[in-house]
């Protein structure tokens, strides 16, 4: 009796390692798959130093990142989501494919967090949100506008001043209809935003 019930033992403590094995697998390939997503370096544009760093507090995690270069225009999205983990990063992927057709738009980025907002209320309701800053800077002038939603607000440093841009908002995926506001922004040479 005491045989089987070790063999028993023994069984359940194989299926239980073979099972973290494979979710350790499947955590690894997830956060392959969320590097993927992410832009592996910054643009390189004359006038403009721009550094990005990411790491997870797990395996995979719900921070996100991205940019998009078209007509002398820069688009800059930096964005959290709620909670932590695979369910974090599956709701961040699902924004970032949302987001290429924003890009794609040239939309405002209030415009672009209100469709962001309704796509993702409509098409994936979740108890996820996620918080998102976005921006777009005219390469040739400086001159930016920003969008904020739920993110803490951006600061522009100039020299020994630092400006605090007051952008509040609703961050994304939370309640239908939101209209976000936009704050305009100059950028000189050695600003830090």
């Amino acid at each position: 009796l005491e045989a089987h019930r070790l063999a028993r033992e023994n069984e359940q403590f194989r299926r239980e390692l073979i099972r973290r094995e494979r979710l350790a697998r499947e955590l690894e390939i997830a956060g392959e798959i969320q590097r993927y997503i992410l832009p592996p370096q910054c643009p390189t544009l004359d006038g403009y130093d721009m550094s990005v760093g990411y790491h997870p507090a797990r395996e995979v995690g719900g921070d996100l990142y991205d940019f998009e270069q078209d007509a002398g225009m820069l688009s800059i999205v930096i964005g959290d989501v709620s909670g932590k983990s695979i369910p974090a990063a599956l709701y961040g992927a699902v924004f970032s494919g949302q987001l290429q057709s924003c890009f794609s738009n040239a939309l405002s980025p209030a415009k672009a967090l209100k469709l962001l907002n309704s796509n993702l209320i409509a098409r994936y309701p979740s108890k996820n949100y996620i918080a998102v800053a976005y921006c777009r800077i005219e390469l040739a002038t400086g001159s930016g506008v920003m969008a904020n939603a739920g993110m803490p607000f951006p600061f522009l440093i100039r020299g020994e001043t630092v400006s605090r841009l007051n952008l509040p908002g609703v961050p994304l995926g939370l309640m239908e209809g939101i209209e976000y506001d936009e704050a305009e922004f100059q950028l000189e040479p050695g600003d830090t935003l």
